[in-house]
């Protein structure tokens, strides 16, 4: 950093408080860079294991969003439905995958 020209009140610190301030933005910066670079690989992560799942229950990505939009449907009927006759909600589940099956 140069010395200003007019500045009576230049500090022979500030040079290096200036430098301190660049290295803690730097520091910073590269903390966040880091930091969205781990989300990003958790959802690649996350992409890959929804991938592995669907291929393992045999499902196409066109299917899994149509099972998504059944599974809605299925809810707001549901809603209706008293859900206390079912055992467990893995049953729910099944019956719902089932049903979309047959579709």
């Amino acid at each position: 950093m140069r010395r200003p020209k007019y500045n009576d009140d230049y500090d022979a610190d500030t040079e290096a408080d200036s430098e301190d301030v660049l290295h803690l933005r730097g520091r910073k910066r590269i903390s966040i860079e880091n930091t969205a670079s781990d989300i990003s690989d958790e959802y690649s992560h996350l992409q890959n294991m929804k991938s592995e799942v669907n291929g393992i229950l045999g499902i196409r990505d066109h299917d899994a969003s149509r099972i998504k939009s059944y599974l809605r449907e299925e809810k707001e009927i549901q809603k209706k439905i008293d859900l206390r006759s079912r055992e467990t909600y893995q049953d729910y589940v099944i019956d719902v995958y089932k049903a979309f099956k047959q579709q």
